[in-house]
């Protein structure tokens, strides 16, 4: 995951910086490590289903 998708927290868990880089995707966190990264936790994430189909998709067709 890029450094400058984090957010200026001192503790944030990795899950909760995904989160955010989830609620925001796809204008940040396109970049395939990130992307894969979201599909691998996307059951432990709370997102919108529209967001969460969309990170499916583009896992699978892109990468």
């Amino acid at each position: 995951m890029k450094r400058h998708y984090l957010w200026d927290y001192k503790k944030v868990h990795p899950l909760k910086e995904l989160e955010r880089i989830g609620m925001f995707f796809p204008l940040i966190g396109r970049d395939k490590d990130t992307v894969l990264t979201l599909y691998e936790n996307l059951d432990k994430l709370k997102l919108p289903e529209e967001k969460r189909q969309l990170i499916m998709t583009l896992s699978k067709k892109t990468y």
